[in-house]
């Protein structure tokens, strides 16, 4: 990825139409935050990108909101006490943290970029339960190979030093800070590094009465662990993932994850970029058109219990 789309990732601002609420629920490693909706509206869970932040669907969770669902995110910000250690641990923790909320289905996933990856395996620990998944949605992902780390870079954290920096600032709208490996390979520690990042960021007032030298940190680790944690192969699920690509390039990815449903997949195409199409107003009309697959979702769900 470049730092552009880590800058998406870390999330460090919410977007100006973003869902008025945004708040911790529960604790652990995959915390939800609630992004809006009313008591008792069906729930969608977004799940979190590579960079463990949640705050990147805010104009796509209040457009949710709007159609009436309210929403959760699964977010890994860095600050937990114990992050997972493996990609089943990642799993487990994100599994709980949704049945702590919603303890029985119809469950409704979506995820953008890596996000993807982690609700279709999400989906199929539920479906591996019993529940049953109403709605699977994986926005701009394309499936990994089983067993591969999603940025192999990321183990250097000289490498991470400078794609956090330049994502940092490239969230605020700014230049990035004109880093070479080499300032930070002169640096004795990590504290260092992080320092003289948050001393060059400093005039953006990225994280107003917040240590910034602790946040870097914190950044740092929920983008190191979720890089590097390979996934094994996707799940063969029962419902079907419907793939959503975004406009700034020709690919499909839908048939990509024919071979992990038994049912067809299918196919949207939605504005923006791999970033922008969470931004500002495609981020809203992407909400709305995942509204509006739910909703068929659901029906179905329904059709199908009268049925039963």
């Amino acid at each position: 990825p470049t730092p552009r789309e880590l800058a998406a990732w870390l999330a460090l601002h919410d977007a100006p139409d973003a869902a008025p609420a945004v708040a911790p629920d529960g604790a652990g490693a995959s915390a939800l935050l609630h992004l809006g909706g009313a008591p008792g509206a069906p729930m969608v869970f977004l799940v979190h990108d590579i960079g463990g932040r949640a705050s990147a669907y805010a104009s796509m969770a209040a457009a949710l909101v709007r159609h009436g669902y309210a929403v959760a995110a699964l977010q890994l910000t860095g600050h937990e006490a114990h992050m997972p250690d493996s990609f089943e641990a990642l799993l487990a923790r994100a599994l709980a943290a949704i049945r702590q909320r919603q303890p029985a289905g119809p469950y409704r996933l979506a995820g953008h970029s890596y996000g993807g990856v982690l609700a279709a395996h999400l989906a199929g620990r539920l479906e591996a339960l019993g529940e049953r998944v109403a709605f699977l949605g994986v926005l701009d992902t394309v499936p990994p190979p089983p067993g591969e780390a999603p940025l192999a870079a990321a183990a250097d954290p000289l490498e991470r030093c400078m794609y956090i920096a330049a994502a940092c600032a490239q969230a605020a709208g700014a230049r990035a800070p004109s880093f070479e490996r080499a300032d930070f390979a002169a640096l004795p520690d990590s504290s260092g590094r992080w320092r003289a990042i948050a001393d060059a960021l400093a005039p953006l007032e990225l994280w107003p009465g917040v240590d910034a030298v602790a946040e870097l940190a914190a950044l740092d680790r929920a983008f190191a662990l979720l890089a590097r944690l390979p996934a094994p192969s996707l799940p063969l699920l029962r419902t079907a993932p419907e793939v959503w690509n975004c406009a700034a390039h020709a690919d499909d990815f839908a048939p990509a994850w024919a071979a992990s449903s038994v049912q067809p997949v299918c196919s949207h195409r939605c504005a923006g970029d791999h970033v922008s199409m969470l931004e500002g107003a495609s981020g809203a009309a992407l909400g709305a058109a995942l509204a509006a697959a739910i909703a068929r979702g659901d029906n179905i769900v329904e059709l199908s219990g009268s049925i039963d």
